[in-house]
């Protein structure tokens, strides 16, 4: 994170939340950074069991000068806004009148404007577990119109960031779907060249939309793709998890899809691999023992409330190496 976002500090680290500073040289610190669902402007906090309730945090908020001052440090003239409370990451109730004194004394000290129903901005007050309390503003994001199964946008770039891109790449995604993927590695800069492919021609056609470019897209079966061996230096890739097509041997699939991995990888190449399929994955494909594959590294992660995996992939000739 510090290293791609310039400025950028972090402070503390909990259960899926990260609070971090930004330097005033810096971006704002509402952008929507492309690898987070949420950002915030952090506009007050509270530590201790008994700072951290919603009646507590917005009484302090209504009389606290510096809440406000941070408003008007967010420049969000004229925008409208509403008041959400979460008590553990769970939507809660507060006191209406409580709530409705905030948003009184919001609307006389900035210039923003109630609306409960499609605000602009959220002002989040997060009661959390680890025993302290937040206050942000939160700018609200075009409605998620992904399709079923879709990667999101924030987490096809993390992947991409994890196969530590160059501008000497010679990029794939086999499994692309609708491009996700491949159009988080076009927006991360330079690269030699992007490919993709899919065994399904409406899925090539959706990416050529995305990239706007038919150039390095093919409609192929992963399993036995196009490529000379050791021509691609990173594979970044979301593989079927068999939760919709029914149809699939994964087993089989995996097997020899990591088979072709292995041959189309350059020898300093990586690859990144999602799948909520990891027992499968990791023990049942036995043709992994016989491949010139290592393990970098694997982060476990949620996925649309799925839990899943993510697998960094080296390729040594003389490892053997297991998952």
């Amino acid at each position: 994170m510090e290293r791609v976002i310039p400025g950028c500090e972090i402070d503390s680290i909990y259960d899926g939340l990260v609070l971090y500073r930004q330097s005033e040289t810096s971006r704002s610190p509402l952008a929507s950074w492309p690898f987070f669902n949420n950002t915030y402007l952090l506009l007050a906090r509270f530590d201790g069991p008994k700072r951290t309730s919603h009646e507590y945090m917005l009484r302090q908020a209504i009389r606290n000068k510096a809440f406000f001052e941070r408003l008007h440090m967010a420049d969000c003239t004229n925008c409208s806004f509403r008041i959400v409370a979460s008590r553990q990451n769970v939507p809660s109730h507060v006191s209406a009148e409580l709530r409705e004194s905030l948003e009184e004394a919001i609307i006389q000290n900035s210039k923003l404007r109630l609306d409960r129903t499609m605000p602009d901005l959220e002002i989040l007050i997060l009661s959390r577990s680890e025993n302290i309390g937040l206050v942000g503003l939160r700018k609200n994001t075009e409605r998620d119109r992904r399709r079923r199964g879709e990667v999101r946008p924030e987490l096809a770039y993390i992947l991409c960031l994890l196969a530590c891109p160059t501008s000497d790449d010679v990029f794939l995604d086999p499994f692309c779907g609708s491009g996700a993927i491949p159009d988080a590695r076009s927006r991360l800069g330079l690269c030699r060249k992007i490919l993709a492919t899919d065994i399904r021609y409406t899925e090539v056609l959706k990416t050529r939309t995305k990239l706007k470019s038919s150039s390095g897209l093919a409609q192929c079966d992963a399993r036995a793709l196009p490529f000379l061996d050791s021509s691609i230096t990173r594979i970044v890739t979301d593989p079927p998890w068999g939760y919709f097509e029914s149809d699939l041997q994964l087993a089989t699939l995996y097997s020899d899809f990591l088979e072709e991995l292995a041959r189309v990888l350059t020898p300093d190449g990586m690859a990144v691999v999602l799948t909520a399929q990891k027992e499968l994955f990791e023990a049942n494909v036995s043709v992994w023992h016989d491949l010139p594959l290592i393990l970098k590294s694997k982060y476990e992660t949620l996925v649309s409330g799925q839990k899943a995996t993510v697998y960094a992939i080296g390729k040594e000739e003389a490892s053997k190496d297991t998952l």
